[in-house]
């Protein structure tokens, strides 16, 4: 049986990698709402294996739009630790953990 502090580093890296998709969410909601008006759709969540990102939908502009998202992921960094953004990404995870959905909730994007 492990104890409540070996689980303590889980919990973080957790924490962490939920709030960083948290922000990133919040910095491709600009892009993400207008491809939905394309019919475009994206999904980011994370499972046992790492990142899950799934891009849909019916357009010509399909791989475009996912190697924008791609490239967007890969270079983003969540915003400095005393930032409103960093504060209202913590205020969601809260309330998704308060209201039981779990670590990390899929990330609808659109």
């Amino acid at each position: 049986m492990r104890s409540r502090w070996a689980q303590l580093p889980a919990c973080r890296t957790e924490a962490g990698a939920e709030l960083w998709r948290l922000t990133l969410l919040e910095a491709l909601s600009e892009t993400t709402g207008q491809a939905a008006v394309a019919g475009l759709k994206c999904d980011l969540s994370f499972n046992n294996r790492g990142i899950r990102l799934v891009v849909s939908g019916y357009s010509q502009r399909l791989p475009k739009y996912t190697a924008l998202l791609l490239r967007r992921l890969l270079r983003h960094l969540p915003p400095a630790a005393n930032s409103p953004q960093l504060a209202a990404a913590r205020r969601v995870a809260v309330t998704a953990a308060q209201n039981g959905r779990g670590p990390s909730p899929p990330g609808r994007l659109s």
